[in-house]
């Protein structure tokens, strides 16, 4: 493979999980996974292995401790073993349910509130690729804390069941080259652009990127709705002076490419693992038809 750009250094990470569930997050009764982590679930997973909990926004717009480095990309890939269904209860804990709504089961109380049972799909046996672009003095303090992490919580991804198991931590230099035709043993997130221009197939998903905290004066659940409550149940507010601010969560839109090339294409590639790395901005603005 001939090199025709300079090398890039980016951190990888490589990670397994026993079972993990990235939830698609308007499935309800049927509670169904991605493949692949989305791009926010690694941002948080970062935030809770390196301690931090004041604002992701110092790892996209630059650490406190380096100015104006910014983490500026994230590749992920990965595969799983097989996919479980699991059966369970989903329980609501809102205090309206908990007030008005009780069950018994053969005339012993069971469980104040309301609750569904629900299929949730369960991914076996992960193994996940993540890969961090960022200045070389930024990665560096990532390399550190991520190497010797002080989480607040059990690192996991997905839900808190889901832990990980951290295998290697490693700064690798990938090189932009023409990648041969064969079948990569992995599913990859690719940027929709990226994917278009280098025509490969999969499915087309929106995945969340990032947070972003809006001051709205007024949200609606739609046309002719006379409620002032956000439609989107994963919104957050808080209080401040301009108004509630509400937490959204900014979707991109990629490819879930399933590692299969018939063709050579130019992409940045990891020479020790052996597999392409497709790298999504975290400053990000789609430009295109919905």
């Amino acid at each position: 493979m001939s090199i025709s750009k300079a090398a890039l250094r980016v951190l990888r990470l490589e990670l397994s999980q026993l079972s993990a569930h990235y939830r698609l997050p308007y499935a309800y009764q049927r509670r169904l996974t991605y493949p692949l982590p989305p791009y926010s679930m690694i941002l948080g997973f970062l935030q809770n292995l390196v301690s931090d909990h004041t604002s992701i926004k110092r790892y996209l717009n630059g650490n406190s401790k380096v100015d104006n480095l910014p983490l500026k990309g994230i590749g992920v890939a990965g595969h799983f073993h097989s996919k479980a269904v699991e059966y369970t209860w989903m329980r609501s804990f809102a205090v309206e349910s908990l007030n008005t709504r009780r069950y018994e089961i053969y005339g012993f109380p069971e469980h104040p509130g309301q609750q569904i049972p629900v299929k949730v799909d369960t991914l076996e046996r992960v193994e996940l690729v993540i890969y961090l672009e960022a200045e070389k003095e930024f990665l560096e303090i990532l390399e550190e804390a991520i190497s010797n992490p002080q989480p607040y919580e059990i690192p996991h991804l997905g839900r808190a069941e889901d832990f990980v198991i951290l295998r290697a931590v490693k700064v690798v230099e990938l090189t932009r080259t023409k990648v041969k035709p064969k079948h990569y043993p992995y599913s990859f997130w690719v940027p929709y652009e990226e994917a278009q221009q280098l025509k490969l197939e999969g499915l087309l998903f929106k995945i969340a990127l990032k947070a972003e905290n809006r001051v709205m004066q007024k949200a609606s659940r739609g046309k002719g709705s006379k409620s002032s409550k956000p439609a989107d149940p994963m919104l957050f507010s808080e209080p401040s002076p301009q108004g509630p601010i509400w937490r959204v969560m900014q979707n991109v839109p990629v490819l879930l490419w399933e590692g299969e090339l018939p063709y050579a294409i130019e992409a940045y590639f990891d020479s020790e693992k052996e597999i392409p790395v497709f790298l999504q901005p975290t400053q990000y603005e789609y430009i295109g038809k919905e």
